[in-house]
């Protein structure tokens, strides 16, 4: 296969210029236009081209064509995390912090993931089948975007206060740093005591904990544990394998096992024990 876009110092030496290979790109994922449109959208200008370019030759080892440079200088882990986050997971996931922001998702937009207004996101019942959430999943179909749709659409204000009580909860087991001084004030007042009840109290005719687990709240069924939700270690082990018995089980949705390999296969798992971290770190803000 030739190498069509080689030089970036010298584009003109290429076959192809970098726009034309990211568009190429782009039709190939899917992503070049959406069939709806009367008039097709051109997503990428020359700089975001570079951009991505650039992005995906990480992906490798860096080269150079200059014999005897310097070496090159070490990635940040900033950088490594960016980097296995653009191979492994921007094909379904944006994430616009890192500037990852695919033209079409068919997984939740993990941008602020973790905090009170991503929780507050996805339980509302205006953004949770949208593209931001289960919008582009087999869980629009699912028993969470019914809860949310049937139950939460029309509070009274006790349901209200309730519901922000929960989601400050829920969000508190992240254990987030740029929230920390926030939970240790709704620790202290009481906020995060009554959000955890919550979770184990019905909005009209369900609670979280009928189908979720919470502590010492419910039973591990199809929908994930909800203990120490988007904690390190949770991301860590949900990352390596949403598909067990205390995340989604046969219910997941085409997220590979990254940190685990077949059973009875000698392959070794997508992603080592430091790259899980540094993905994790990433998601919560920690880089």
């Amino acid at each position: 296969m030739p190498s069509f876009a080689q030089n970036l110092a010298h584009p003109a030496s290429n076959n192809i210029s970098i726009r034309e290979l990211s568009l190429i790109v782009d039709w190939l994922r899917g992503d070049y236009f959406d069939i709806e449109d009367k008039q097709p959208v051109l997503p990428h200008d020359q700089t975001t081209a570079h951009q991505a370019v650039q992005l995906a030759r990480t992906i490798s080892n860096p080269w150079t064509s200059i014999v005897g440079a310097p070496p090159p200088t070490p990635e940040t882990d900033l950088q490594k995390a960016t980097r296995l986050f653009a191979a492994n997971c921007s094909t379904c996931h944006a994430n616009r912090r890192i500037g990852v922001s695919p033209v079409h998702t068919s997984a939740p937009d993990l941008t602020n993931f973790g905090s009170r207004s991503w929780l507050a996101g996805l339980l509302d019942p205006a953004q949770i089948k949208s593209p931001a959430f289960f919008g582009n999943t087999r869980h629009i179909t699912g028993e969470m975007v019914g809860f949310v749709v049937d139950n939460l659409k029309e509070r009274d204000d006790a349901d209200k206060t309730k519901l922000q009580n929960l989601i400050i909860a829920l969000s508190a087991e992240a254990a987030l740093p740029s929230q920390a001084e926030a939970d240790k004030a709704a620790e202290s007042d009481g906020t995060l005591a009554k959000g955890r009840k919550a979770l184990g109290e019905a909005f009209e005719s369900s609670s979280c904990v009928d189908c979720h687990k919470f502590r010492d709240q419910g039973d591990l069924g199809a929908a994930p544990d909800l203990t120490g939700w988007g904690s390190k270690d949770w991301l860590v082990r949900f990352i390596s394998d949403p598909a067990h018995e205390a995340f989604y089980r046969e219910t997941n949705d085409r997220m590979p096992s990254f940190g685990t390999a077949p059973e009875n296969s000698t392959k070794q798992p997508l992603l080592t024990p430091t790259d899980l971290d540094l993905l994790s770190r990433l998601l919560r803000h920690e880089l």
